[in-house]
């Protein structure tokens, strides 16, 4: 395990506790909507990708002491800049 990784696991704990579960992954499959027409988000990996990103970043930020809404609010923001920032 490098240094980075160990302040990761310092940080936010044991990987398992904070990764994105099974069921949020399911959620997004069943309610997620693609931008881009498709019926269905798994078959977009743009859309479901950056689906599965706020997510993630989502449970970090209330991992870090974040309530629900600001850590969507985080999210939001911070995922939203990046995936702007990537598609150019």
């Amino acid at each position: 395990m490098n240094k980075r990784q160990r302040e990761l696991m310092r940080r936010f704990g044991p990987v398992d506790s904070w990764l994105l579960p099974a069921s949020d992954i399911e959620h997004i499959i069943r309610t997620g909507a693609c931008r881009h027409g498709l019926p269905d988000i798994a078959r977009c990996r743009d859309c479901f990708t950056a689906a599965m990103l706020r997510r993630q970043v989502t449970l970090l930020a209330e991992r870090l002491g974040c309530s629900p809404e600001d850590a969507d609010a985080v999210s939001k923001t911070l995922c939203d800049q990046y995936l702007e920032e990537v598609s150019r």
